[in-house]
């Protein structure tokens, strides 16, 4: 994921939790993931330590993966009546 500055962030999820890291781990969000189907899910934000982040705990962030090509994946996210495109590379 790229943030707001730039920064490239690595993205782990596991069961039905999501943590998103940046600067080599020295900030990170993290939140619980509900799947609404196999290219769905609904992430709750419940720490992040990320400077000026603009969401506070408790909001949730609606993840829909439209394609993959490979290990890339591609969607649409939105949060707050906001949209924006969310691209993923798969690493084993």
């Amino acid at each position: 994921m790229k943030y707001d500055d730039g920064n490239t962030g690595t993205v782990i999820i596991k069961d039905n939790k999501h943590v998103e890291s940046f600067e080599n781990g020295k900030y990170f969000i993290k939140s619980d993931l509900k799947w609404v189907n196999d290219c769905e899910y609904n992430a709750t934000l419940t720490e992040a330590t990320l400077p000026d982040f603009p969401f506070k705990p408790g909001v949730v962030m609606n993840v829909k993966f439209e394609k993959i090509e490979g290990n890339v994946i591609t969607g649409t996210g939105s949060i707050e009546g906001n949209k924006f495109p969310v691209r993923f590379v798969r690493v084993k």
